[in-house]
């Protein structure tokens, strides 16, 4: 995964228009998630679930309030994540869900998505990774992510990114638990 660095090009040319739209969406991929850690991502959809409903709330703020300004990246990024990004999350994997009900630690998930989903989820990993910098450094309400949870978001792009690419699927070797949770 790439990381963050200073030499940041605009984040409109980062951002991908629609959730897995591009030029080769008739062209697709299977992509396969092996050993997917369920408990893992619900612990880490929660905390994408509250940071995108911050950057939502900070895109429906008026510009002067009378509040600290926001950074400039900052705002860039409330208009990429929280107008356009806030309401696109379809969670209709309904046996993936099921699983996480039921408590089960790992399971293998396949997807059909757009080829066009790998340059997709490069530009989100970057905007996710300038978001994680904002929430250490306290301009945002929302905590800054654990190791586990960057660790795994970084996996699950790459999943995509590589598989997009033609390059087999890497099983997940990271923790099946959150940090501090009981299974039982």
């Amino acid at each position: 995964m790439t990381s963050v660095g200073g030499d940041r090009a605009p984040i409109e040319q980062q951002a991908v228009i629609g959730r897995y739209a591009g030029p080769d969406s008739d062209q697709h991929v299977e992509v396969v998630l092996k050993n997917f850690p369920l408990q893992v991502f619900a612990e880490a959809r929660q905390r994408h679930d509250d940071l995108m409903r911050e950057f939502a709330l900070l895109a429906m703020r008026p510009p002067s309030d009378g509040a600290r300004p926001l950074p400039h990246r900052l705002l860039e990024l409330v208009d990429i994540l929280g107008r356009r990004y806030g309401g696109s999350a379809d969670r209709s994997d309904k046996g993936r869900d099921e699983a996480v009900e039921r408590g089960e630690l790992a399971m293998d998930l396949r997807y059909v998505v757009p080829v066009s989903i790998g340059p997709a989820m490069e530009g989100l990993a970057r905007l996710m990774a300038e978001a994680d910098e904002f929430c250490a450094s306290e301009d945002l309400l929302t905590l800054a992510p654990d190791e586990l949870t960057v660790h795994f978001r970084e996996w699950f792009c790459q999943e995509f990114i590589d598989q997009a690419a033609g390059r087999p699927p890497t099983a997940w070797d990271g923790a099946l638990l959150p940090a501090g949770s009981e299974h039982g």
